[in-house]
């Protein structure tokens, strides 16, 4: 290929797809194919901004559009309906009702529309916003929530016209599931992360302690896969702040601003790019749907009707044994090793409750003792659990290559291997893998308490180097200590100070065995899911292949 994807070469690879989805009868493909067509027929780049509903996905718009109050932004929650803004002479909006009708109302009630407080309009599936620009000259903006109820075709024809995707995540809970299940079921692969930047958004509300903490987070989790997005880490409400005010542009808004002028000043490398994306897409898709063709035209119809027969018969057994199988999870999972881990810690916080005293008071300085208490009750805290960790993933690691396993024999077994066989993927379990491998926790820098050795010292617990786990904990005990040493301070300073040090451990204790229940029951969520989906999956697949009007051999050869 030349620097730009010829036009005509890619209508006559589209041209040919056609004919072969249309021989083999597959309309998903088709349905690709003309959202792959349409694309190549427009002239600007298409930037997708997505994100769950509250994320700031609005306040990414004014900021990059360098109009503050293009969208309305509200801390109330929005009705998540998708917005398509393009370049208009002046700033009007569109309504397209669920009816199919549209409707021109007034730029001012946009924010209404949003929020749900229109009765007088017909219920709105799409909100086309037109206004002046110099970003919307360049290119058009889709705005999406992924926390929504969306089936694959809709994601996928949205993402095949799209150029490059900005993901907007609140810094305060970020992965939510919903986020982590758009990632890996819809970016990961088809779109690929190569076209995608990742905004961190409301980093100013969470504790300065902690933001290298939820960066490093979401690393961990994106480095599961083959291609690594930008990651910024912002305020969009600062940034807006400061966009309105005579400040030099901040470190951040450059970043955004470069993430931004990459996709406009470069638009026909960047549409060559996803073209190019969307026919590797669609020829995967040819050939899975030639392999299913395949299976089906070796059998005769009086075997194919006996198919679809076993299938229907044996949904319900499948259904019990993906349920049999997330109850042996739950049971291996959210039992024995949440409960062994729990144990190892209650047993460790005993043991160290124990010698703090003795730790403490070896100190000469209460100041001195004062000060590295806070360090000293993290770093002991973190190198127990990077130990606890390092064995805990590695029986998650185990039991996943046992789940993958299981799942596929049961397909064989129950509906056979011809069935089973239908669903090229049948042995594909990445995601369940995936879940159990990154349960826990976010990596964090090197922390200043590394350097508590000078004032305190507990042998023994420098274990192997894991990704330390809760980012909170150097805040916790640091505000514990504080806490509690004003309430405690009876007798001579030194022993308020170990009184205090006794309640912080605790309170730091219970705080620990909080998030890794919490963290352990959306483990146990997300594995549901995805062996409920591993069973459906092949189950679907079966049904739609069954049910489709084969070609002849000859015409599925030519």
């Amino acid at each position: 290929m030349t620097a730009t994807v010829d036009a005509v070469d890619i209508t006559t690879v589209l041209e040919h797809l056609r004919q072969s989805a249309t021989s083999l009868n597959d309309q998903r493909l088709n349905a690709l194919l003309d959202v792959l067509a349409e694309h190549s027929r427009t002239p600007r780049p298409q930037l997708l901004i997505a994100g769950t509903t509250g994320s700031g996905r609005a306040s990414l718009v004014n900021l990059i559009t360098r109009q503050p109050d293009l969208l309305p932004r509200s801390s109330l929650r929005k009705l998540p309906i998708p917005l398509a803004l393009k370049l208009g002479a002046a700033p009007r909006v569109e309504i397209e009702a669920v009816s199919g009708t549209r409707l021109s109302i007034p730029f001012r009630n946009l924010g209404a529309v949003l929020s749900g407080d229109l009765d007088d309009i017909p219920q709105p599936q799409m909100a086309q916003v037109y206004a002046p620009g110099d970003l919307l000259s360049l290119c058009d903006l889709r705005v999406e929530a992924i926390d929504v109820e969306r089936d694959e075709t809709y994601w996928r024809a949205l993402l095949a016209g799209s150029d490059f995707l900005l993901l907007v995540l609140n810094a305060t809970s970020p992965l939510s599931h919903a986020e982590r299940s758009f990632v890996r079921d819809h970016l990961a692969e088809g779109f690929g992360l190569q076209r995608v930047a990742i905004i961190i958004n409301q980093i100013d509300r969470v504790p300065e302690e902690e933001r290298e903490t939820i960066a490093e987070h979401v690393k961990a989790f994106l480095g599961s896969f083959a291609a690594q997005p930008a990651i910024l880490s912002v305020s969009l409400e600062a940034l807006l702040h400061e966009a309105g005010s005579d400040e030099p542009p901040s470190a951040e808004r450059e970043a955004i601003d470069r993430l931004v002028g990459d996709v406009t000043e470069h638009g026909a490398a960047v549409k060559d790019r996803s073209l190019v994306a969307g026919i590797r897409m669609a020829l995967e898709e040819l050939e899975r749907s030639v392999i299913a063709t395949e299976a089906i035209l070796s059998l005769d119809s009086a075997r194919v009707e006996e198919l679809k027969d076993t299938l229907k018969a044996r949904e319900t057994e499948l259904t019990e044994r993906a349920h049999r199988l997330d109850q042996r999870i739950h049971t291996f999972i959210g039992t024995l090793i949440r409960e062994q881990l729990l144990r190892e810690i209650a047993s460790f916080g005993d043991m160290l409750r124990r010698r703090m005293p003795e730790e403490i008071r070896a100190v000469e300085e209460v100041g001195t003792a004062r000060k590295y208490l806070p360090g000293y009750l993290e770093r002991v805290w973190t190198d127990l659990l990077e130990r606890q960790m390092v064995a805990t993933r590695g029986k998650l690691a185990d039991e996943a290559m046992s789940v993958s396993r299981m799942i596929e024999a049961d397909l064989h077994e129950v509906l056979g291997d011809e069935l089973a066989g239908l669903d090229a993927g049948v042995a594909d379990f990445g995601p369940i893998e995936e879940s159990l491998r990154t349960v826990v926790m976010p990596k964090r820098s090197k922390h200043y308490a590394s350097g508590i050795a000078k004032g305190l010292s507990l042998h023994g617990y420098i274990m192997l180097y894991f990704n330390p786990p809760l980012g909170v904990l150097s805040l916790l005990a640091s505000q514990g200590v504080q806490r509690a040493y004003r309430s405690q301070i009876t007798g001579s300073e030194m022993e308020g100070l170990v009184a205090s040090a006794l309640v912080a451990e605790h309170t730091l204790e219970d705080e620990i065995a909080k998030r890794i229940n919490s963290q352990f029951d959306e483990l146990l969520a997300d594995v549901r899911e995805e062996i409920l989906f591993a069973y459906r999956r092949t189950v679907a697949v079966a049904e739609n292949a069954l049910a489709n009007d084969f070609p002849s051999e000859e015409n599925a050869e030519a």
